[in-house]
């Protein structure tokens, strides 16, 4: 992981003062739904400045298995106002299977359609 921003003796102040307002990237898990996970339900895993490092650990943290979701923000200050600015730069989830709900649908519509053809037959 990153070490964080060192204190300010290590800095000049300009140095500093753009470690502060550089775009951060921020990876978050998303813990995996459970009642006895005690565990908030997302929590940050890491932090730092180069993108393409936050989109590895994020790949890494979500190819592992442990977590449903992993997300990179991207932290950035806007314009004039210097307002810090949070935006979501990548998700990381597995995709939905909606192959289940499919075949219950097709089967309720042969079963549906199977009563109506016997109920007009005979």
């Amino acid at each position: 992981m990153p070490e964080p921003l060192a204190p300010y003796s290590e800095y000049s102040k300009l140095e500093y003062v753009q470690a502060e307002n550089a775009t951060k990237y921020a990876v978050y898990v998303h813990y995996p739904s459970n009642e006895n996970n005690k565990k908030a339900g997302w929590e940050r895993a890491s932090h730092t400045m180069d993108a393409d490092l936050a989109m590895e650990q994020a790949q890494m943290l979500f190819e592992s298995g442990r977590f449903e979701k992993v997300e990179v923000k991207k932290f950035s200050d806007e314009g004039k106002t210097q307002k810090r600015k949070s935006t979501t730069y990548k998700i990381f989830a597995q995709a939905k299977d909606n192959l289940g709900n499919h075949i219950k649908t097709a089967l309720l519509v042969f079963g549906v359609s199977a009563a109506a053809l016997i109920y007009f037959l005979f």
